[in-house]
C-alpha cells in the first residue's frame, strides 16, 4: 500500500461520522480523487483500518462486512 492511499484513508476516516465500512471509505476516496493508480482495494483499506490504525475500533461484522468507528 502506498503512502498516498494511506493518507487518503486517514483523511476519509476524519470526514466520516458514526459507523462506517471500508467500502464507504473507498467510495469517498474515489469521489475525491477519482480512480487513479494510487487507489487500492477494499481489502487493503480493511487491513489498514484493522492492523495499522490505532484510532479505529472494529465494532461488528454484518454479512461479511466489517463495521468500524473512530475511538473517542
Amino acid at each position: 500500500m502506498n503512502s498516498h492511499f494511506k493518507r487518503w484513508i486517514d483523511e476519509s476516516v476524519k470526514s466520516m461520522s458514526g459507523e462506517f465500512s471500508a467500502q464507504m471509505i473507498l467510495e469517498d476516496i474515489i469521489t475525491k480523487h477519482g480512480t487513479s493508480p494510487y487507489v487500492g482495494k477494499v481489502k487493503g483499506i480493511g487491513w489498514y483500518l484493522s492492523k495499522l490504525n490505532n484510532n479505529i475500533i472494529k465494532l461488528r461484522q454484518d454479512d461479511g462486512i466489517n463495521i468500524y468507528k473512530v475511538k473517542t
